[in-house]
């Protein structure tokens, strides 16, 4: 077995694929978010290779190669079936949010975790709703915004809108405050419905969208795809 290899449960975040290969991002338990490289050959031979696509759950071995890791085997844990363009769109952004926010190979159990909670309760669940509520728990966890215990203070809530409007130009009006809160004090209990109008969720959903451009500095490619589908 090579040097340095591990077993991890993982998450596949999202596949870019080139000409004779595929790029794989996974988000690891034990080595946090990790880039493989597969030559298109290599996967038709995977006997479980129809669990590499966005959101699967998986067991998977790899060693370091090069700025790359190597597969060395996958067991599927849970595997996504989408029925719409739509669901696969925001299961994409879902994964290419958290690789964008995220330094590779720096482990962080907080992000693997709440990915974890997502995956649950959007088994039956709106996958669109639930990518919006991940995308704020993940600026979260990021440190851009509160963490939900902190949203019950007024001060940090007005703090966060003052900031929101001085660096994108955004107004926060009290109806999108009022999610923002709801949002992020969210537990990831499928009991605990989160009850927002389709307004607020629409404007929570771009103003997600306007932040992660500002503190990333570019627009994602899945946010972009999405845009093209209103």
């Amino acid at each position: 077995m090579k040097a340095n290899t591990f077993t991890s449960e993982a998450i596949v975040l999202w596949r870019k694929k080139r000409k004779y290969y595929s790029i794989y991002a996974f988000l690891t338990k034990a080595e946090g978010i990790i880039l493989c490289s597969v030559p298109h050959k290599r996967k038709a031979n995977y006997k479980e290779g129809a669990y590499l696509q966005p959101l699967s759950r998986l067991y998977l071995t790899a060693a370091p190669n090069g700025e790359f890791y190597d597969i060395i085997q996958l067991d599927g844990i849970s595997i996504r079936n989408y029925e719409s363009l739509d669901t696969i769109s925001y299961a994409t952004f879902s994964g290419e949010l958290v690789s964008a926010l995220f330094e590779k190979g720096k482990l962080d159990r907080g992000v693997y975790a709440t990915m974890s909670r997502f995956l649950s309760i959007t088994q039956k669940g709106s996958i669109r709703y639930g990518s919006i509520v991940l995308g704020w728990h993940m600026l979260s966890i990021a440190g851009f915004v509160p963490q939900g215990d902190h949203c019950e203070d007024s001060e940090v809530m007005r703090n966060l809108c003052d900031e929101i409007y001085e660096t994108c130009q955004y107004v926060v009006n009290r109806e999108l405050q009022e999610a923002i809160q709801g949002i992020l004090r969210y537990n990831w209990v499928p009991t605990n419905a989160l009850r927002l109008s389709a307004q607020q969720w629409t404007q929570v959903e771009i103003l997600l969208r306007t932040m992660l451009k500002h503190h990333l500095g570019y627009t994602l490619h899945s946010i972009e795809f999405l845009e093209t589908m209103i």
